[in-house]
């Protein structure tokens, strides 16, 4: 079986032979609980080096294989995308997942990002922030949710920096792979950030490479093992 999954949802008895994929943490260290959910599999496979790390700088030693096989990218085959709402000369996008409400448990730091726009731009009403963003899901439910954050968010930090003149636009919604290299490849959008505290790989950040879409993230965790 191959069992793309959490850790602690392998099951090692549905076969003879039990694989276990995940992307693992995207910190330094796992817990003890997914060291011993592993050692009952017969191996696993993360991403990337990253991630093996955290299952092997461990206080539980690891007694199976641990494979890295990374992401991939398909053939680029673009999407025209229509961002005609889009009205600013120069424009970030970020793609990402809010992982908590909380901006400070928020693993991906997509609200203060926000924030850092908001003050570093506030008098230049040329520059514009594109959020493609979502807390795990693409129901309407999770589209309000995610709506009424960023919403609060926004009027926070906007009140703490007054005649604020930026502009932050929002998508939401599953795209294809067409559309969102589409997305990246847009005239209107210049440049990706990624403000990400960890990842187990990511994929958004490779797939803007791969488009030739400049890229402004964070020097630590797995993606820094294929950016230059």
């Amino acid at each position: 079986s191959f069992q793309l999954q959490l850790p602690h949802e392998w099951d090692p008895n549905v076969a003879k032979v039990n694989i276990g994929i995940t992307a693992g943490i995207e910190s330094d260290k796992c817990s003890s609980e997914w060291i011993h959910a592993a050692n009952k599999m017969s191996a696993i496979v993360v991403p990337s080096q990253h991630a093996a790390n955290a299952f092997l700088n461990n206080e539980v030693a690891l007694l199976v294989p641990i494979h890295v096989i990374p992401e991939s990218y398909t053939d680029i085959h673009v999407k025209n995308i229509e961002l005609s709402q889009v009205t600013t000369r120069f424009n970030f996008l970020c793609v990402s997942q809010i992982t908590h409400p909380d901006p400070a448990i928020d693993r991906k730091w997509v609200y203060n990002m926000i924030g850092t726009f908001l003050k570093t731009f506030a008098d230049n009403e040329d520059v514009g922030l594109i959020l493609k963003v979502n807390m795990g899901r693409f129901t309407p439910i999770d589209k309000r949710i995610v709506m009424n954050s960023l919403s609060e968010v926004v009027t926070k930090f906007r009140q703490q920096y007054s005649n604020n003149k930026s502009k932050i636009y929002f998508l939401f919604g599953k795209m294809s792979d067409e559309e969102m290299y589409g997305l990246y490849t847009n005239e209107r959008v210049h440049c990706l950030l990624a403000p990400t505290r960890g990842e187990g790989f990511g994929l958004p950040i490779l797939e803007a490479a791969v488009s030739d879409l400049p890229i402004i993230t964070t020097g630590w965790s797995a993606h820094t093992e294929f950016l230059i």
